[in-house]
């Protein structure tokens, strides 16, 4: 039997590290698949690879694209191996665009939200694309399901950057430029299910001006900075609303004491993904404030309704297909995100309908959302990418 080669690499909080180990659980115990794990953080790397690679191989997997420009006698190793190489990608495309026009014809790339596919489709990137949402991940000590145990009334995991510093980018551009910019975040930043992408499209379609291939993707990369300013003021903004209103959020991350409503939360250092699981198990709400994902996941949401909490995340077409509002979750909107704190207050009276939302979205989660559930969709992916090679390079 081929096996199944991971990769873990250097990752925030643990995240991805631990992604790994949870999809190692699922392809090797639920579906009975021959896995290896390469820690490229270990001292004994060199071993680790002769160790995976000593057998037939059915593929590499790698979350963003980790060592996916591996040379071995100095060609591509998964070409010299003939071995699917999938590049996982948990952030937006144009932060790994380096990486990406570097990597393995053989590479079949990943995203977590359905316009990141369309976005390196529409650039004419020649890999094999599929769309793979995050998995939920479950704390280990098991779940609270009394509710009234759960001290934490809001839980929210994530660093202070000021959108004032992202932006001063962006001013200092020249005036256009400046212009068209500052209308993608007019278009973009309170609206749910539109991606930075189509509203630069529309941007120009606005102005009857279609610019040439090249400038185009120019104009493309600077998108991340759009990006860096919409998160930021986005998480400034929730978390400011529900401080006005008087809701008391506990905040692990870095930063917050630079808020000048800082005083109505609770803050707290950062913690690692592991403790974060176990604080949402502690949780009654778990709020998300989504990184800019039109048709995407985020793991926060899946992994909030695992470990018993009821999920309260940002709306997007995704979410909204997925989930149906105050049944199995909280979807809140970006053009009236002052009620939020109302609906927030409302739950928070009224623990029967949070044990009831809650219960609902775990279900739902351990069914659909699981790693189990990407584990599954993986090898789907790779059953289609080897059997139309097989049937395309035919003699």
């Amino acid at each position: 039997m081929s096996r199944i080669v991971l990769y873990k690499g250097q990752s925030q909080y643990d995240v991805l590290r631990i992604f790994i180990d949870q999809l190692a659980v699922a392809f090797s115990q639920q579906l009975c698949k021959q896995v290896c794990i390469v820690d490229w953080l270990s001292p004994d790397i060199t071993d680790q690879l002769n160790k995976a690679f000593s057998e037939p191989c059915e593929f590499v997997f790698a979350f963003n694209g980790v060592k996916g420009d591996l040379n071995a006698n100095n060609k591509n190793l998964y070409e010299t191996l003939d071995v699917p190489f999938i590049a996982a990608l948990v952030d937006h495309p144009l932060y790994h665009l380096k990486r990406l026009e570097t990597i393995s014809n053989n590479m079949i790339v990943t995203c977590v939200d359905r316009a990141h596919v369309t976005y390196l489709k529409e650039r004419k990137y020649q890999q094999t694309m599929a769309f793979l949402p995050h998995g939920g991940s479950k704390w280990t000590g098991g779940n609270e399901s009394d509710e009234s145990k759960r001290e934490i009334n809001v839980l929210f995991g994530g660093a202070y950057q000021s959108s004032n510093q992202f932006y001063e980018t962006i001013a200092a551009f020249p005036k256009y430029v400046k212009k068209i910019l500052d209308e993608v975040i007019e278009l973009t930043l309170w609206q749910n299910g539109i991606s930075m992408e189509d509203a630069l499209n529309k941007v120009f379609k606005n102005h009857d001006i279609y610019l040439e291939p090249e400038l185009s993707k120019k104009l493309n990369l600077l998108l991340h900075l759009v990006d860096q300013f919409i998160r930021a003021r986005r998480r400034e903004k929730v978390l400011e609303v529900l401080a006005k209103a008087g809701i008391v959020v506990d905040v692990y991350g870095n930063g917050w004491e630079n808020a000048n409503w800082v005083s109505s939360m609770r803050i707290h250092p950062p913690v690692d993904f592991s403790s974060m699981l176990e604080l949402m198990n502690k949780s009654k709400l778990v709020l998300n404030i989504g990184p800019n994902f039109s048709n995407g996941s985020h793991e926060r949401v899946f992994s909030a309704m695992l470990n018993g909490a009821m999920a309260v995340t940002d709306n997007n077409l995704y979410f909204s297909s997925e989930f149906k509002s105050e049944e199995e979750i909280l979807l809140y909107n970006w053009s009236d995100i002052d009620v939020l704190p109302d609906k927030v207050a409302y739950y928070l009276s009224k623990p029967d309908q949070i044990s009831a939302i809650a219960a609902k979205g775990r279900k739902k989660a351990e069914t659909n959302h699981t790693w189990k559930n990407r584990a599954e969709r993986i090898l789907e992916i790779i059953e289609v990418y080897t059997s139309m090679k097989k049937i395309c390079y035919k003699d």
